[in-house]
């Protein structure tokens, strides 16, 4: 039974999320707390409802709504070269051709959702249930200090063909970072109406799209990497910081020298 976490406290939030690194859900549940979903998108159901103990719902507000905190997971996938990729875009959210018309960017209900990821990744092996997948990572992404003016951009553009009547022509192709790629239950995607062309449209989602969220993944694993190292330089004492490190592991050394 893993210790409760403060769902309003963003640093508890993480702290939670990080006891996964290096762990698969079977190890932390038993099969009966696993036993509550099924279908597509198992492993983020799993991941918020058993280890968060969140509800799933479609609302427009994030996930961990008093902390600002919306959670994302997505797999990885190791190529021949041992280098680590995204499995697949990462669906943020449902777009609602009536409404995202009347909306600006920086008070949209993508950003009001999507300010601050928390994303979790872990290890995709094919044929491998997902309860037996491990966690390489949890991090937050701060969308609002973090390439902006591309996203809102994107945004713009998505926008533009919605107010022009031309939801049906959007494509993925249109933008850099923030795509509307087409989205539903099973691969069956619906038609949903339009506010400026009697054409209706198939459903789409703004999601991060495989090029961007890479980045994200490689820049999150980079900030990891110096934390870790910066902890290790830290371990040195301030009598020896000033010294360099490979004559304070000699001198700490040398006390054993001639002993078995």
């Amino acid at each position: 039974m893993l210790p409760p976490y403060d769902r309003t406290d963003r640093n508890d939030i993480l702290r939670h999320a990080k006891l996964l690194i290096g762990k698969r859900l079977a190890e932390l549940y038993s099969p009966a707390e696993l036993a509550t979903t099924s279908g597509k998108g198992t492993m983020g159901q799993l991941v918020q409802s058993v280890h968060f103990g969140l509800p799933a719902d479609n609302r427009p507000a994030p996930d961990f709504e008093e902390a600002g905190v919306e959670l994302k997971v997505t797999g990885l996938k190791r190529l021949v070269n041992g280098e680590l990729r995204v499995k697949e875009r990462l669906v943020l959210s449902i777009i609602d051709f009536e409404s995202i018309v009347h909306e600006t960017f920086p008070k949209s209900s993508f950003l009001q959702k999507n300010a601050l990821i928390l994303l979790l990744c872990y290890l995709y092996e094919k044929g491998v249930s997902v309860t037996d997948l491990p966690f390489a990572l949890a991090d937050y992404w701060d969308l609002v200090e973090r390439d902006l003016i591309q996203l809102e951009k994107d945004w713009n553009t998505i926008v533009g063909k919605v107010k022009s009547g031309l939801a049906h022509e959007l494509s993925e192709a249109d933008t850099l970072y923030l795509g509307a790629c087409v989205k539903g239950p099973g691969g069956d995607v619906a038609l949903r109406r339009q506010p400026f062309s009697y054409k209706p449209a198939p459903q789409r989602a703004l999601s991060f799209k495989p090029v961007y969220l890479n980045y994200i993944v490689n820049e999150l694993f980079r900030a990891a990497e110096e934390a870790e190292v910066e902890q290790e330089q830290q371990l040195l004492s301030a009598a020896e910081q000033p010294r360099g490190l490979e004559e304070v592991v000699l001198d700490r050394l040398e006390p054993f020298l001639g002993k078995t």
